[in-house]
Parts: structure tokens; sequence; C-alpha cells
């Protein structure tokens, strides 16, 4: 399956099984993935903000440039393999009590 650029907004893939799928460009805000398998799926550049993640499995799923207001890797089943940008970081260890600073010089 795949969606380039497509408004994906408050969808339901509730429980879905979407390995390897392309979701890039797309808007999936407040979209409900919960319990949804997305392992090697590529959401880069995709706006994921207040998307419901808890229980979904994001195993080498490709989310660098993506927005991601509201994701909390504490509540997903699996993330191994999870590929963000740098400076994406802060947001992403955030909820694991983990604090990013710049290198200092």
């Amino acid at each position: 399956m795949r969606f380039i650029g497509t408004q994906l907004d408050m969808s339901s893939f509730r429980q879905a099984r979407l390995e390897d799928c392309v979701f890039s460009e797309c808007s999936l805000r407040q979209a409900d993935l919960r319990q949804t398998t997305l392992s090697s799926t590529d959401m880069r550049g995709s706006d994921l903000s207040e998307a419901n993640f808890n229980g979904a499995i994001l195993d080498n799923a490709d989310l660098r440039d993506a927005t991601l207001l509201g994701l909390d890797v504490t509540q997903l089943t699996s993330f191994e393999g999870l590929k963000v940008s740098a400076d994406q970081l802060t947001d992403i260890v955030r909820p694991l009590g983990i604090r990013v600073f710049p290198r200092a010089r």
C-alpha cells in the first residue's frame, strides 16, 4: 500500500497490519494507529501530530523528518531499529526522562 501526500487526518488504522507500507509526506494528524503493526513502514516527512500509537509496533519504521508531536515511545509495543532524524531525538526520548543537550565545545 502506498500513500503519497495524502490527507488521512483522524483516520482509523486500529489493529491493521501495515508492514512495508509507504505514508510519504502524508497528514495523519490525530490518526488512530493503536495496536497497528507498522514494521518497516516509510512515514518520512509525514505529520503524525497527536496520532495515537498506543500498542503499535514500529520496528525498523522510518520516521525521519516526520512531525512527531505527542509520540510517546513508552506506549509502543516495540520500536527496535526505528529511524529518526537527529533533530527529532529530543521529542522521542523526553517520555523516557532523557534530556538531550547540544555538544559542549
